[in-house]
C-alpha cells in the first residue's frame, strides 16, 4: 500500500507534463502559436532593429547563447545535484546494510532457536 502512494505523486506529475505536451501540439497545429514573430533588438549603435523569425529556431538560439554565457553557473549547478545524488546513494546503503545485518541476526536466532543439540545421557 505505501509503494502505491509512493508513486501517486509520480503518476499525477507525468499526467500533468502529457496533458500540457498535448494541449501545446494541438494549439500549434491549429495556429494558436505562431511560428513566426517579429523580434526587436537593440543593436551596438542603439538603433532598434526588428526582423521576423521562426520563433522556435531563435528561441534555441537564445537558450544556447544563454547556455553558453552562464556555463559556469549551470556547472557549479549540476556539480551540488551530483553531490546531492550521492550522498542519497550513501544514505540508501547505509540503510541496506544496517537492514541486512538484522536480517543475518534474525537468521541467525532462528538457526540457534530450531537446530538446539539433543542430549543423550548413557548409564
Amino acid at each position: 500500500m505505501l509503494n502505491r502512494l509512493r508513486l501517486v505523486p509520480t503518476i499525477v506529475w507525468t499526467l500533468l507534463a502529457a496533458t500540457i505536451l498535448l494541449w501545446a501540439t494541438v494549439a500549434a497545429l491549429f495556429g494558436l502559436i505562431p511560428t513566426y514573430a517579429q523580434i526587436c533588438e537593440v543593436g551596438e549603435r542603439e538603433h532598434e532593429h526588428c526582423a521576423y523569425y521562426n520563433i522556435a529556431l531563435f528561441s534555441f538560439i537564445k537558450i544556447t547563447k544563454f547556455l553558453d554565457d552562464h556555463g559556469g553557473a549551470l556547472t557549479a549547478i549540476a556539480t551540488i545535484a551530483i553531490a546531492w545524488f550521492t550522498l542519497s546513494l550513501r544514505d540508501a546503503t547505509t540503510e541496506q546494510g544496517r537492514l541486512t545485518q538484522q536480517s543475518i541476526d534474525l537468521a541467525r536466532d532462528e538457526f540457534i532457536s530450531t537446530q538446539r543439540p539433543e542430549l543423550l545421557f548413557v548409564k
